[in-house]
């Protein structure tokens, strides 16, 4: 009975986990502007071997909510066999091109600055 509760408890920690990091892929995704998205397509070369991940991007960019189920099928749908992977996958790319975004947009303000003062 012991075993038993375990391996439930263990299923059940393993779904909560896919479905924060999908809920976290999914708003980061809506917090995109349109431009960035394109952007975040075109510059990320490595797409071209793995299209996986740039299928969820564009599945969740069209949808209003989250459905897990529909996530589900998606995956199903496309053949991926490690979803959680591909989610973790997605969240890495999106949280790395976010950061890169960020330190360029602090560069050009830093440089304006630097330019500013000096003159």
């Amino acid at each position: 009975m012991f075993l038993v509760i375990i391996v439930c408890q263990t299923d059940t920690m393993n779904k909560s986990k896919k479905s924060s990091k999908a809920e976290i892929v999914f708003h980061l995704t809506k917090q995109m502007s349109q431009s960035y998205k394109t952007n975040f397509k075109l510059n990320d070369q490595s797409y071209k071997v793995d299209k996986g991940y740039i299928k969820l991007f564009d599945f969740l960019n069209g949808k209003d909510k989250l459905d897990l189920l529909e996530l589900d099928g998606f995956f199903e749908e496309e053949k991926i066999n490690n979803s959680r992977h591909c989610l973790k996958y997605l969240h890495e790319k999106l949280t790395s091109a976010l950061l890169e975004e960020s330190r360029k947009s602090l560069r050009k303000k830093f440089n304006t600055l630097v330019f500013c003062t000096s003159n």
